[in-house]
């Protein structure tokens, strides 16, 4: 149970009384648990995934799992808040901005789409990857 307390007072703030709120927080209590459950379950699959999982925002990366770090030879910390440019193939940066900006500019629609461009890993071996992205609008 959570317990509210309210103090009951004259249209002239004279206090004239408490009143007190019981509140049942079973539910909201299994709701949390529930929640606390499956962010854990989706915590163990993004960092267990192999496959590499990022989140990129305004062309920089600002998520992404371990399989990334492996694939790039980068740090978790050197990849948090990275341009993309700095992982990309100098021939495909173009596409790959082509690609973003009319991603960017969809606002209902998201096709499903799947790519071919090379990455740069941290010492400056190429290799090719396929890419797939779906878009999640922030509610702000």
């Amino acid at each position: 149970f959570k317990v509210e307390k309210s103090d009951i007072s004259t249209a002239r703030q004279r206090r004239i009384g408490t009143m007190y709120l019981i509140v049942d927080i079973t539910l909201e209590k299994e709701y949390r648990d529930a929640l606390s459950k499956s962010e854990e379950q989706y915590r163990l699959l993004i960092e267990n995934a192999q496959e590499a999982i990022l989140v990129v925002q305004d062309k920089m990366l600002v998520f992404h799992n371990p399989m990334m770090c492996m694939l790039t030879n980068y740090s978790s910390e050197e990849l948090t808040n990275m341009h993309i440019t700095k992982l990309l193939h100098p021939d495909d940066i173009k596409i790959i901005y082509n690609v973003y900006d009319y991603v960017a500019s969809q606002h209902n629609h998201t096709p499903e789409h799947k790519l071919q461009f090379r990455l740069v890993r941290k010492d400056g071996s190429v290799f090719w990857i396929e890419f797939s992205y779906v878009i999640i609008r922030s509610e702000e």
